[in-house]
């Protein structure tokens, strides 16, 4: 690399908000190739805020807390507001991408070699095996294969998370609305169609599980957001509503696209990364 590289990229990291002892350690633990030949300050930067990324999910701060929101919202863009969602999204790996971009995503977090970028994630904390118990390309491609490894591994983490969502809010509302909650406080047309679900699943011989098993993704942030289940029973965990919906809302497309067999890119896996540690942070830190 040139000196001039070298000074570069030593006064991007200087201008970065980050801890730079950790990032020189970081730099220093990476064994497989990751500087860009063509622009390695986008290659720096891109590293050093995937690591200040993790910092922020692995500090004592609490996850929903402003700044590890805001430390996220700098890398995978603002998605508080309700999103009318192209279909194209959950379809298409490149539409995904080009969405994620619309929606202020910075692509140098995920501009790396397949294994270089796994590397990063493991070195961030990002990569763990959540803690839970048991409730587009040519074929042949490497890069088609990638996707599929990638695409298995966020149907496991997927299962393993939204196994714990469901045991969380079942146990938060349990224990401050009693027995009768799924009555009172689930909302009429969420709890048909809950019901409906279940029906058809024991009639196909499916064994009998509790209501919420058969929630649909976005139901568990319409419970946690719901005015009077927010107030009473989920604000001391995640503190911000809207940080509840754009955490969910940024899971959506991933979720979508691994349930449909449909490729998983670097971006994909970055949001499910950052956003799944983030949620079970908090419920962590609720003492469950």
């Amino acid at each position: 690399m040139l000196i001039s590289e070298v000074g570069g990229i030593d006064g991007a990291v200087g201008r970065l908000h980050t801890d730079t002892p950790s990032l020189a350690r970081a730099m220093e633990a990476m064994r497989s190739p990751w500087l860009g030949a063509q622009n390695a300050l986008r290659s720096v930067t891109g590293f050093a805020e995937l690591q200040g990324i993790g910092r922020a999910l692995q500090r004592s701060l609490p996850a929903f807390d402003e700044r590890p929101s805001d430390a996220l919202r700098a890398g995978l863009g603002d998605w508080r507001e309700p999103i009318d969602w192209p279909s194209s999204t959950f379809d298409d790996p490149l539409a995904r991408s080009a969405f994620y971009i619309e929606r202020g995503f910075n692509s140098a977090l995920t501009d790396f070699p397949a294994p270089a970028f796994a590397e990063g994630l493991a070195i961030a904390g990002l990569a763990e095996t959540p803690p839970v118990d048991g409730y587009g390309h040519p074929e042949g491609d490497d890069e088609d294969e990638e996707g599929f490894a990638r695409a298995n591994a966020a149907h496991d983490r997927l299962l393993r998370f939204e196994t714990r969502v469901r045991r969380f809010i079942e146990e938060r509302m349990l224990a401050a609305c009693g027995a009768q909650w799924v009555k009172q406080r689930v909302p009429g047309s969420l709890r048909g169609a809950w019901a409906e679900k279940k029906r058809k699943a024991l009639d196909g011989g499916a064994p009998d599980l509790l209501l919420i098993a058969y929630a649909d993704f976005l139901d568990y942030m319409q419970l946690i957001t719901q005015r009077n289940n927010w107030e009473e029973v989920f604000k001391p965990v995640f503190r911000w509503q809207e940080s509840v919906r754009e955490s969910f809302q940024r899971l959506l497309p991933i979720r979508l696209a691994t349930m449909h067999a449909r490729i998983i890119t670097q971006d994909d896996q970055l949001y499910l990364l950052a956003e799944t540690t983030r949620i079970l942070k908090a419920i962590a830190d609720s003492g469950m």
